[in-house]
This record gives structure tokens, sequence and C-alpha cells, in this order.
């Protein structure tokens, strides 16, 4: 049962870190990942006195999909991934799942070009090689 409603009912949409950026290659996974935390925020508001409803957005978590194994760094269990949810129901609309995975993700979206300034900074310098090699 949440802690904020006291209600029942529970809708956990699972997305993706890559919900939040572009990756080519995968543009049709991002693109489902972003649909799925956008969706489950709609739902947040529209249902909001009814049930809760969260988007859970993990980076990488030990599974046989992933081929990747636990470790103290960036790789979770599934049991640290639900165990961390479970604490999260009723006070978040969308996260990481883990500690570990939102400072990652803080960490990732700080360092993306075009998310932050050093992202600005990149663009501007490009910006400024262009124009310097098409006016001479």
């Amino acid at each position: 049962m949440s802690s904020r409603s006291g209600y029942m009912s529970l809708i956990i949409n699972l997305s993706s870190f890559a919900s939040g950026i572009s990756l080519v290659g995968f543009g049709m996974y991002t693109a489902g990942k972003t649909f799925n935390n956008h969706h489950s925020k709609a739902c947040y508001y529209e249902l909001n006195k009814s049930m809760d409803v969260i988007s859970i957005k993990p980076m990488y978590v030990e599974t046989p999909l992933s081929q990747q194994k636990a470790n103290w760094l960036n790789v979770i269990t599934v049991d640290q991934l639900n165990n961390s949810i479970l604490k999260q129901l009723g006070h978040e609309i969308s996260t990481y799942g883990h500690p570990r995975h939102d400072w990652q993700a803080s960490l990732a979206h700080y360092l993306l070009p075009g998310r932050n300034l050093l992202g600005k900074a990149i663009k501007y310098v490009s910006n400024l090689e262009y124009w310097k090699w098409n006016l001479i």
C-alpha cells in the first residue's frame, strides 16, 4: 500500500535511462521508453485521486537480457531495484530506481552535449569552427 494515498491500486511503468537522451542506432528504443515515461506522468496526473503511478528509469540491472553482472559501481540486482522502488512508491512520479542510478544519471545528463554548460560550450566552439571555415 502506498504511504502517500493509502490506495491499493498501483501502475508501474518500466522505462529506461535512455528515455532522456538520444542514442544513435536506438531511435525506436529511446522513443518507446520516452513514451512510457510520459504516459506514466499523464496517468499520474489523471488518476492521482484513485491510484499511484510511477515510472522506473533504471540504468543497468543484472538480468539475462542485459548480460551484465552486479557490481559495486553501476550494475544493480533486480532485488536491489525492487527494494528501492518500494521505498519510493507514493513519493515519486518517476525515478531511476536506485541511488546508484540517480547519481549516474545526474552525472551523465551533466556531461552529455546539449544538456548543460559543457554541451553549450562544445556547440559554441563547433559553430565557431563552422563559421571560420565557411567564411574563408
